[in-house]
């Protein structure tokens, strides 16, 4: 069995195989990405850190774009994969696959669980409180049902006018992140759907932003099969990494008064509230050209 990356932990007895993350032995994957880590890996699931610029399937938005990470996902393992979850296209970060259609259903159920974790970095526009919630329904493209989104946010720090989020969710409606926080004022850095042209335009030109400031960054979850959790981390990649750095060069951040995301993680009362109520109203505070 090989050593598991320093980026995971799994808890308890291991139902199958763990592997560490390894380049594609395979050309399946379009030049235009950076290539997809394997974290995790055992008999019923593997856990798959996305680059930005790839979709995780086939969709009507794409139905003959190449380069899908359900594709790479599958000639990778040599096994046919089935998507647990996504993330959209420009969205890096981790995505879950479970090697059987019963392993998806189970992993799913326990997604929804209390005790599960699903949480996300994002930079928005203006200086947010500290710690806010939203749980503002959110309509499904498909059957026009609006359905209940709950999306909890702490403040890292403030840069400039904008503020550096941990974001963790309940629920993982469409957009839910982004539609949420375009709904509070704080559209995040890069989103050309939601998002103020204008402020992404100045960011990319001054500062190199190089697409839309979300990653997923860390799961926790209960494996299908043992009496354990399954914990991956993924570090932010390096193309906002860089572009963070500069920004932060251009104004420096301001200490935030509460704990640092690890801490915030950790004391996260699941089964309760994270949170204050969601304060959907007023500008947000902005330091823009």
């Amino acid at each position: 069995m090989a050593h598991p990356d320093r980026n995971h932990r799994h808890f308890g007895n291991r139902p199958g195989r763990s592997t560490s993350p390894h380049s594609s032995r395979n050309s399946s994957v379009s030049s235009e990405f950076s290539s997809p880590r394997i974290l995790f890996r055992d008999d019923c699931l593997v856990v798959v850190d996305k680059p930005p610029g790839m979709l995780v399937h086939r969709s009507r938005e794409a139905p003959d774009r190449g380069g899908f990470l359900l594709q790479w996902v599958r000639d990778e393992v040599g096994h046919f994969v089935y998507p647990v979850h996504r993330l959209d296209r420009n969205t890096s970060g981790l995505v879950i696959f479970a090697l059987s259609s019963e392993m998806a259903a189970r992993i799913q159920a326990n997604l929804s669980l209390d005790e599960t974790v699903k949480a996300y970095t994002t930079l928005v526009r203006g200086r947010s409180l500290p710690e806010f919630s939203s749980r503002r329904p959110l309509t499904d493209r498909g059957s026009g049902e609006k359905k209940k989104a709950t999306s909890h946010f702490h403040r890292l720090k403030v840069i400039g006018g904008f503020s550096l989020l941990a974001v963790t969710i309940k629920t993982g409606r469409r957009h839910q992140i982004r539609r949420h926080l375009h709904h509070l004022g704080h559209q995040v850095v890069g989103d050309t759907t939601y998002g103020k042209g204008r402020i992404n335009r100045w960011l990319r030109a001054d500062f190199g932003l190089p697409r839309l400031f979300l990653h997923a960054r860390f799961l926790r979850f209960e494996h299908p099969i043992c009496p354990s959790k399954v914990e991956i981390h993924s570090p932010l990649p390096p193309d906002l990494a860089g572009f963070l750095r500069r920004f932060e060069e251009s104004f420096p951040a301001e200490d935030t008064l509460l704990a640092g995301e690890g801490e915030f993680l950790e004391r996260l009362p699941f089964g309760g509230d994270i949170s204050t109520e969601s304060q959907e109203t007023g500008a947000p505070q902005t330091g823009l050209p």
